[in-house]
């Protein structure tokens, strides 16, 4: 079969070979100068490695967060590893806010299991995290990064920005800051 006719869904050099992953095939290509292109057709291998499953369900980030109401953020996760780490924080005008200025600004309420062991199979695990801004502004935002991990492989992390919608709420000013 030509590589030209074949429904290509993606291509990595690996080793000085192009490897395209197709439909059930994988393509070696070997470009050397002045000589012709070798094609080489064998079983379907995956040239990545195994990755922890982490599907999380989450407010869409293309939805600004109300000011001064708790809004769900995430309501639960789906993994076979053991979840190492749920993260929350805000930042205003792209800087990491210290934890006091994050109080007066943000507050989040994880229910939940924030550290769990590798189970055997798929768990859905009850997280909840919900969110209050204490103020309207565009130039805050509020983060959430959660991380999974299997001994067997790779750490899959999951995380989400969200806006605030801008409104008739207070300020997100801060005094002391420079």
């Amino acid at each position: 079969m030509p590589l030209g006719r074949t429904a290509r869904i993606d291509s990595r050099r690996i080793g000085g070979a192009l490897v395209a992953l197709t439909l059930g095939l994988v393509a070696s290509i070997s470009v050397v100068p002045g000589a012709a292109v070798a094609e080489e057709w064998g079983p379907s291998v995956s040239p990545t490695a195994d990755r922890t499953l982490l599907l999380v369900r989450a407010r869409a980030d293309r939805f600004p967060l109300p000011a001064e109401r708790p809004v769900p953020l995430v309501t639960r996760l789906r993994t076979d590893g053991a979840i190492t780490g749920v993260r929350t924080w805000c930042e205003l005008r792209g800087v990491r806010l210290p934890r006091a200025a994050q109080h007066r600004l943000c507050h989040f309420r994880v229910e939940g299991p924030t550290r769990t062991r590798a189970p055997d199979r798929v768990v859905v695990e009850p997280l909840r995290i919900r969110g209050k801004v204490a103020c309207s502004s565009p130039r805050l935002q509020v983060w959430v990064r959660i991380a999974a991990d299997r001994p067997d492989a790779d750490r899959a992390v999951f995380h989400r920005v969200w806006s605030v919608e801008p409104g008739p709420g207070g300020s997100c000013r801060l005094h002391g800051t420079g």
